[in-house]
């Protein structure tokens, strides 16, 4: 809202600073018309200070100023919400209720379409099997929240609390029940690795645990290429998931959501933290540019079994280097 303020106030200037006729002598005039004195008019002048709505109306009026000019095409502007400066996330809970919450209502939204362009894997697939889940989980509360339990602690799997698994499990059948539309690359597992691979190295983790890890991503690659043979995030459900490969144009992580009554675009921003927007013009603006990626991208899945197989094997592949590093390792 400050942004928004702050350019209301400096087209207001530049509108009075138009319609006075002699420019060296526009503090006097000004002065002379709101009948106060010309250190008032500088006060009014400065950035922490300005005229009172009483006051703008009046010089509205008595230049004649176009509100169309003061008011219309705000088009430079574009206003977001950003959750976490208002609610910041203290804990692992935190952060999944504010994931159920944005999810909820939405299974019930038969329009709804959720558009998921990304260079990370989708945190919902992680939710597949629980330990890959909780190392996740681990790494951002370690990394991005700072829970004080999880700075200085090695990863454990049996030391979170005992109901976050059945959390864990709502929210993923919350997504699965969405029509989701999502544009990967080669590429949406090499963060992933890096991070087992890193707390491996450094001690958080021990081999044994990390080979499980490794494993239990493989599993979820293979339920999510079944899932895009389908064309299904549910088994026997209807058409739910179109996945796509993105080879040629950069994302960043950002998830459009479009329902009849209202449309949100989520751009990840400190992740796994998001800034929403519903503003209408940028909603048609990403509508765009989804647009250009689904042509630049191939589908998978149902009718292109082979680019499928390819494009998973790629993803085993590193799987299979990171285990073989990590075998390899010696402390």
């Amino acid at each position: 809202m400050d942004n928004f303020n702050m350019e209301i106030k400096t087209r207001f200037h530049d509108l009075l600073k138009e319609n006075i006729k002699d420019k060296k002598k526009w503090v006097n005039e000004l002065a002379d018309i709101l009948n106060c004195s010309v250190t008032a008019i500088y006060k009014k002048n400065r950035d922490d200070h300005f005229y009172t709505v009483d006051e703008m109306l009046f010089l509205i009026k008595h230049y004649s100023i176009d509100t169309n000019d003061l008011f219309g095409n705000l088009g430079k502007l574009r206003l977001f919400s950003v959750p976490n400066i208002v609610y910041p996330i203290r804990n692992i809970e935190d952060y999944l209720a504010r994931l159920s919450n944005n999810l909820s209502g939405l299974d019930m939204e038969k329009d709804a379409k959720v558009f998921y362009a990304t260079r990370e894997l989708p945190i919902f697939y992680y939710f597949l099997y629980p330990k890959v889940a909780l190392f996740m989980l681990f790494v951002f509360a370690k990394t991005v929240w700072k829970v004080d339990k999880y700075i200085r602690s090695p990863f454990d799997p049996n030391g979170f609390p005992p109901d976050l698994i059945s959390k864990i499990q709502m929210i993923w059948d919350k997504y699965a029940n969405l029509n989701t539309f999502e544009y990967w690359n080669t590429n949406v597992i090499d963060i992933t690795l890096e991070q087992i691979r890193f707390y491996f190295e450094a001690g958080d983790i021990d081999k044994e645990i990390a080979i499980g890890l490794l494993s239990d991503l493989e599993l979820t690659l293979q339920r999510i290429k079944d899932m895009a043979m389908t064309n299904s995030k549910l088994e026997g459900a209807s058409t739910n998931f179109q996945l796509y490969e993105n080879k040629i144009l950069h994302t960043s992580n950002h998830v459009l959501v479009r329902t009849r009554n209202l449309s949100s675009i989520y751009i990840a921003f400190d992740h796994p933290n998001f800034i929403i927007s519903r503003d209408v013009e940028f909603l048609e603006y990403s509508n765009k540019w989804y647009q250009t990626v689904e042509e630049n991208s191939f589908l998978l899945g149902k009718g292109s079994g082979h680019m499928t197989s390819v494009f998973f094997n790629h993803l085993h592949h590193k799987v299979n280097i990171t285990r073989k590093q990590i075998e390899a390792f010696q402390r």
